[in-house]
């Protein structure tokens, strides 16, 4: 009973890795395909939206 409590932030790290990398592989894994993408770009000192659609791509400079 002592090592699992010792050991708890071992398995809280696991977990939360485990679950970060399922999150990233759904993200990854989609598929786009003509669907609106909005990016945000923060750049220090100057901020862009990209937004997208298949062949036509528009920038807003902020």
């Amino acid at each position: 009973m002592f090592t699992v409590i010792k050991n708890s932030p071992l398995y809280v790290l696991a977990f939360l890795l485990s679950v970060t990398a399922f999150v990233w592989y759904a993200v990854l894994s989609e598929e786009r395909g003509n669907v609106l993408t909005v990016a945000f770009l923060d750049v220090g000192q100057g901020d862009a939206i990209l937004t997208s659609v298949t062949q036509y791509t528009c920038w807003f400079l902020g």
